[in-house]
């Protein structure tokens, strides 16, 4: 009598590509997760950044409001709109409209402006709302910080 050898070695073309379906599965997934935790972060470094720029502000008021040659419009005009600027060199403020600023990591344009809000009745001090823009970079959308100061 002849004895027949049933052996299997190896897989089935089906149960590979089964393996090659799950693996993608995962793999295609981990780059999601990835890709989110990349935007997810360099969304929060633009916030913190548009943050700084507006503390920045905060500074420059601070010190520019104690100054005698400080400008009546930015001490007494409500609605008045600038922005403070501080050239080291000369340890002179400079007054413009609004101020840009590119950071270097991001690459990001923010726009920054302050704005006298006056006096509320009954208080002795002003209110400047600092506000800083810029795009996201990844979709149209215009962010905002908005900082309220009163001096």
């Amino acid at each position: 009598m002849l004895k027949t050898l049933h052996n299997q070695f190896g897989e089935t073309i089906v149960e590979v590509l089964i393996c090659i379906a799950i693996l993608s599965i995962g793999l295609g997934t981990s780059f999601l997760i990835s890709g989110q935790a990349s935007k997810t972060s360099i969304s929060n470094e633009s916030e913190f950044q548009a943050q700084l720029y507006a503390n920045e502000q905060i500074n420059y008021l601070q010190q520019y409001l104690k100054l005698s040659s400080a400008s009546a419009s930015v001490r007494n005009v409500s609605g008045y709109s600038f922005c403070l600027n501080y050239d080291y060199g000369s340890s002179s403020y400079t007054i413009t409209s609004q101020c840009s600023k590119k950071s270097p990591t991001l690459g990001v344009n923010f726009g920054i402006v302050v704005v006298n809000k006056g006096s509320a009745s009954g208080r002795l001090f002003n209110t400047y709302d600092i506000r800083v823009t810029w795009q996201n970079t990844f979709n149209s959308n215009t962010n905002l910080v908005e900082v309220v100061y009163g001096a």
